[in-house]
């Protein structure tokens, strides 16, 4: 999956970039996802002539979330460097990702992209935006919206996460063509800081992020779907609900005790609350704002 390993000092990143913590490619270990499992799952990337995904790009360069018919949630890393001359392709109902066109694929156009306004664009806190698309999803058993949590609900135990990442801990390995996912779980703060601080990495976990450790297959999510949701299932009724957005990680995938870092998104509900009710139908063009 797609984890990016984003340090907070500039003075680190060469250093980080030549070392051993580095963004990587790969969900590794993980078990194929049938079909409609993760309805909500979407693929970004780049769109190439008429609308068609470039060659060289197959392999999303993000992942995000339904949350609503005209509203994809995902990493603000992932769409932060793009301009309003990049044409963002978003594709629901997709298992395999070379694949051309599924049964139940939906493909929509990016009209306008939220940067969080605290978001400064080098370390992961605030990593969150939000996407509107050109027209609304059809929702379906195959296609719809994930749940989302209660303002500043926090969550121990364990999460569930899925991308199109590399099946391998091989840096060079190609990424995985199929939806796959695991169960990892979840690390309370001071722990995980702790380990952090044992390693001395410049690097802390905030209180509006969430750490986990590898899944329980020693699987691990990494750089080729950030943006992609951390769920939990209700217990009452068994529906996933999203409390994570993938935003960083360590290298090499799955050899350590920490797995990913992602948004913690119930600390920003209210956000996303204003940004949605305060949108306007008829937009026409890509726009990119941070609010």
């Amino acid at each position: 999956m797609f984890i990016q390993c984003i340090f907070f000092l500039s003075l680190f990143i060469n250093k980080v970039f030549s070392d051993d913590y580095m963004p990587v490619n790969r969900i590794v270990n993980a078990l194929p996802a049938e079909l409609n499992q993760f309805p909500y799952q979407v693929s970004i990337s780049l769109a190439g002539v008429w609308g068609v995904p470039f060659i060289i790009s197959q392999n999303p360069i993000c992942s995000g979330s339904i949350i609503h018919p005209r509203w994809i949630l995902t990493s603000a890393y992932c769409v932060y460097e793009l301009t309003s001359k990049d044409r963002i392709l978003v594709q629901a109902g997709k298992n395999f990702i070379n694949e051309a066109t599924e049964p139940y694929q939906q493909n929509r156009f990016v009209n306008k992209v939220y940067l969080h306004p605290s978001y400064p664009g080098e370390n992961a806190r605030h990593d969150i935006a939000l996407l509107t698309l050109d027209k609304p999803l059809s929702i379906n058993q195959n296609v719809m919206a994930v749940n989302l949590p209660a303002p500043e609900v926090v969550y121990l135990g364990e999460g569930i996460v899925a991308g199109w990442g590399s099946t391998s801990f091989s840096q060079n390995t190609e990424l995985s063509t199929e939806l796959r996912y695991d169960t990892v779980p979840i690390i309370e703060h001071d722990k995980c800081n702790e380990i952090l601080k044992d390693k001395r990495l410049p690097l802390q976990v905030f209180s509006e992020q969430i750490c986990t450790g590898s899944g329980i297959r020693n699987s691990a999510v990494c750089n080729g779907d950030s943006g992609g949701p951390l769920v939990t299932k209700e217990k009452l009724d068994g529906y996933h609900v999203q409390i994570g957005i993938i935003s960083w990680g360590l290298f090499p995938c799955g050899k350590d005790e920490i797995g990913a870092v992602y948004t913690r998104v119930s600390c920003y509900i209210d956000w996303i609350d204003d940004i949605v009710l305060s949108d306007k139908d008829n937009i026409k063009n890509t726009e990119f704002e941070q609010q």
